[in-house]
């Protein structure tokens, strides 16, 4: 993109969020993203362990 050039930000579509107005490198949930992603990385470093667990209850139960 030549610089100098203006920009209509209300037709830029984030590849992060899909949302317009806004690029990749100015997400916002991007950035919520990676500020979890980091605090994740620090408390597993810290021997911190993390779970999921998943289930059903009712007719559904077995459905997996």
């Amino acid at each position: 993109m030549p610089k100098g050039r203006l920009i209509d930000r209300s037709e830029a579509q984030c590849y992060f969020c899909d949302d317009f107005g806004h690029f990749k490198s100015e997400c916002p949930e991007k950035a919520k993203w990676e500020t979890e992603k980091a605090k994740t990385k620090e408390a597993e470093a810290a021997g911190g362990h993390s779970a999921i667990l998943a289930t059903t209850f009712g007719p559904v139960a077995g459905a997996w």
